[in-house]
């Protein structure tokens, strides 16, 4: 996971999901999730789940628009 850079990363282990996975000794994490079409010629999906807080930060650094 900290391939993704402090920002994304920092934000997924502010995660409700990443603690948890912590406290019961979880060696991956599904904080990542990502959708393969089976067509190639569509886009992967990918979702990250991050702490709130840290969320906002990155929405604000990468300039988004809240939804």
């Amino acid at each position: 996971m900290p391939l993704l850079g402090d920002s994304l990363f920092d934000a997924m282990a502010a995660s409700n999901q990443w603690i948890w996975e912590r406290k019961v000794g979880g060696l991956t994490t599904d904080c990542m999730n990502a959708m393969v079409p089976e067509d190639r010629s569509q886009d992967i999906s990918i979702t990250l789940s991050v702490g709130y807080r840290k969320g906002l930060e990155v929405i604000d650094k990468f300039k988004l628009q809240p939804t």
